[in-house]
């Protein structure tokens, strides 16, 4: 853990999903918290996460779990140069089993709090997003989110580019990061 580490206060990066636990530590643990640089990050759920929360629950019933996945995976990335993304995301859901699918989708009820609740929350901390122009399903609500926090959030649109941005483009994600990083 950090704290075996000692590191007292860092950095932190996160994606997509990985937004809302990032988050929650700055909920917990603040005094750690030097900044925060959210990609592809989760801000509000529109209405084509919420369909798909509430059908897939009952589509798990009738079909395989992995169709649902991957249905998952072509609403948030449907591009054509999106396709690289959605071969890394489904190459890591392998490790994925059907209960702790069935588990992922039961908590997208407490999930729609959890990140209301961030969402309406002060920032206290620097924080850049990263987001795609293309990632149609969050970047709405990170532009709503940058301007609500305007005082400390920075929003970084990468054009051409899905909701995995740093995946699509490692090379321009990292000069955004590297640079903004180099302010705070």
């Amino acid at each position: 853990t950090l704290d075996s580490l000692q590191i007292t206060k860092a950095h932190f990066l996160s994606l997509s999903l990985g937004s809302i636990i990032l988050q929650r530590l700055d909920d917990r643990r603040p005094e750690m918290i030097r900044s925060m640089i959210m990609a592809g990050g989760v801000f509000k759920a529109d209405w084509r996460i919420r369909i798909f929360a509430h059908s897939g629950k009952f589509l798990s019933y009738f079909v395989p779990f992995r169709w649902i996945y991957d249905s998952f995976i072509i609403i948030v990335m449907p591009r054509k140069n999106h396709a690289f993304s959605r071969k890394m995301y489904r190459r890591q859901s392998k490790k994925l089993r059907e209960e702790d699918f069935l588990k992922w989708l039961g908590l997208y009820r407490d999930f729609f709090s959890v990140v209301k609740r961030f969402y309406d929350r002060k920032l206290r901390v620097p924080s850049l997003l990263v987001m795609g122009g293309q990632d149609h399903v969050f970047l709405e609500a990170a532009q709503r989110y940058a301007k609500k926090h305007s005082h400390l959030a920075d929003l970084s649109v990468m054009e051409g580019r899905g909701h995995l941005c740093n995946l699509e483009d490692k090379v321009g994600f990292n000069r955004i990061v590297l640079e903004w990083l180099e302010v705070w």
